[in-house]
């Protein structure tokens, strides 16, 4: 049984950045991101905080090859939103 893998933190900022450049070289070369800035009657931002990087962040993620941006959002905010 092999040990298991723990995800750096940025605490270690070598073995964060050599985690960050892994998994940008797996992306295809032109990457794009959508976010989505959702509100409540009273103002309030809609926040996640994600388990792959440090700090809060508004949903969204990568848009995959050709897929439009409209169903990127309606993709990628379920996953993101816990």
């Amino acid at each position: 049984m092999s040990p298991a893998h723990t995800t750096p933190t940025p605490a270690d900022p070598e073995a964060w950045n050599a985690y960050l450049a892994e998994g940008n070289a797996k992306q295809a070369r032109k990457r794009v991101a959508a976010d989505v800035l959702l509100r409540d009657a009273d103002g309030q931002v809609l926040l996640v905080n994600p388990t792959y990087k440090p700090g809060w962040d508004l949903p969204g993620g990568m848009v995959e090859a050709n897929e439009p941006r409209r169903t990127q959002r309606a993709a990628n905010w379920p996953r993101n939103s816990g």
